[in-house]
């Protein structure tokens, strides 16, 4: 097995285990086992019997381990992310959303409910915007861009963008072309996406099912938008 930092768990870790939930708090953890490790290194988990039952990464917060595999034999390497970023593709084709669709617009990955904790990335067109909300997610930005330019071949660009709590600066990577703000279409009607100044990916992208709704509330009448900041 590889040769990771060991964090040890109490027990009263151990219903948090049997149920497979993707955090490990601060709380359950056993202080002395901290010693040593970096924020956002990948780390074995180890329950109050000794065994190694997960592996995940660690970060210098209240929830301390996010949980990557329940095998801690399994890599974490390019091809795990692809897995995971082609299984997340395939259900996003079953609910109609993607390139030669009526919407270009969409999240592609919703962390911990696609198996990346700690990234959303939300696809406008030809770019895509990953945003790191851990530091031990940014610490792996680099081999998501090459993931998501390999198995997301209609994506030109990927803009890698950090939680301001990371304190490092956002960067493009792939082709450096790609206007600001992007155009992409939502069920047919084209939208502007300003995602270099935008309030994190830069479009409330997760309100589809509301913009749908409020189409069809307001078909055929005059609508008075008094929304403001």
């Amino acid at each position: 097995m590889d040769n990771l930092p060991i964090i040890k768990l109490k027990p009263s870790a151990k219903e948090v285990l049997e149920s497979r939930h993707p955090w490990i708090f601060r709380f359950h953890i056993e202080e002395s086992s901290l010693n040593g490790v970096e924020n956002g290194s990948i780390v074995l988990v180890q329950d109050h019997e000794n065994r190694i039952v997960a592996k995940g990464y660690f970060s210098n917060t209240i929830i301390s381990v996010r949980i990557l595999s329940w095998n801690p034999a399994e890599e974490i390497d390019e091809r795990f992310w692809e897995v995971r970023l082609r299984k997340a593709l395939a259900l996003r084709n079953k609910l109609g959303v993607g390139p030669n669709t009526d919407t270009t617009g969409f999240r592609l990955v919703h962390t911990e409910s696609d198996g990346f904790p700690g990234l959303v990335i939300d696809v406008y067109d030809r770019i895509a915007i990953a945003y790191f909300y851990t530091h031990g997610m940014w610490l792996l930005r680099e081999q998501m861009a090459g993931v998501l330019l390999k198995v997301c071949e209609w994506v030109k660009s990927v803009y890698l963008k950090p939680h301001p709590e990371i304190k490092e600066e956002p960067y493009l990577v792939g082709d450096g072309n790609i206007e600001c703000p992007v155009i992409f279409t939502e069920s047919g009607l084209k939208f502007l996406c300003d995602w270099k100044e935008g309030h994190k990916t830069g479009f409330y992208i997760d309100q589809r099912t509301s913009r749908r709704e409020l189409v069809r509330i307001v078909s055929g009448n005059l609508m008075l938008d008094l929304f403001s900041y």
